[in-house]
């Protein structure tokens, strides 16, 4: 890697670094506003679990939910869709939710997994 690269890559580094920081400070000020926001608290991994939905050949469907909570406070929730295409492998992940609890985000993806009206609308 070359000096320009390497430069080029740093500077984009920084630019990602301080849109993060000022998303974490917007969401402690306004953690309703934030509910959904998809950065997690600072040091904590971007872990989940997840129900297994209805699969067919070509599409995976998972509720899932975070082990951890985001910059605003909340446990996510989100249906992720994992679409195959011969070799090609996609993933959509769609409908997240905020939850006050750990508890509360699991039940809604238990919920959303047993109800088939819901699976249709992620």
């Amino acid at each position: 890697m070359n000096e320009a690269t390497r430069m080029i890559n740093e500077i984009f580094a920084d630019i990602l670094r301080h849109e993060k920081e000022a998303t974490e400070r917007a969401a402690q000020e306004n953690p309703k506003a934030y509910r959904n926001c998809q950065i997690m608290e600072r040091g904590k991994d971007t872990s989940y679990r997840y129900y297994a939905g209805p699969k067919t050949r070509s599409v995976e469907t998972r509720y899932c939910y975070s082990k951890h909570r985001n910059v605003a406070g909340y446990y996510l929730s989100w249906v992720e869709r994992i679409i195959r295409k011969g070799k090609l492998r996609t993933m959509k992940r769609t409908a997240f939710t905020g939850h006050a609890s750990k508890q509360e985000a699991i039940e809604y993806c238990r919920w959303r997994n047993t109800h088939p009206e819901m699976q249709a609308k992620a």
